[in-house]
């Protein structure tokens, strides 16, 4: 059998993403720890390796493995390959209300694309916004 586990996202401050995904979008922490030596070396191919792990879960079990790596240093946020460049370019999220959690964070200065629209096959109403490291988001409210 084969699921999905958890996505990684690599970020610069791990407490402003447990903020922005566990206050503003209601995950919880399940996991934090830091962890290097030897064998994450190893499995990362990065000699000298150190970071600290923060799982995260949604109501549906789904995960989220938030990792701010203390050694090596990444580079600023905001660089990222955008929607359309090739490999991972955006997790998408399932909500209750898109258009309250919407206002929400915008009010809380979250960076959208574009106000929540409705899919034309009127399934879905949805937008995209940005976490703390740029990293973009789909907000998806089953209609």
């Amino acid at each position: 059998m084969t699921c999905l586990r958890h996505s990684g996202i690599v970020v610069q401050d791990v407490e402003k993403s447990i903020i922005f995904y566990c206050d503003y979008l209601g995950f919880d922490v399940i996991d934090d720890r830091c962890e290097g030596g030897e064998y994450l070396e190893t499995i990362l191919g990065l000699p000298g390796a150190c970071a600290r792990t923060v799982k995260i879960r949604g109501s549906d079990s789904g995960m989220i493995e938030l990792l701010e790596f203390r050694n090596p240093r990444i580079g600023t946020a905001g660089q990222t390959v955008g929607l359309m460049g090739p490999g991972p370019t955006h997790v998408a999220l399932t909500v209750d209300n898109i258009d309250k959690l919407y206002l929400e964070l915008l009010e809380k200065g979250i960076e959208f694309i574009t106000s929540p629209k409705t899919s034309p096959d009127g399934k879905v109403k949805l937008a995209f916004c940005r976490d703390p490291d740029g990293v973009y988001l789909e907000l998806v409210q089953e209609m």
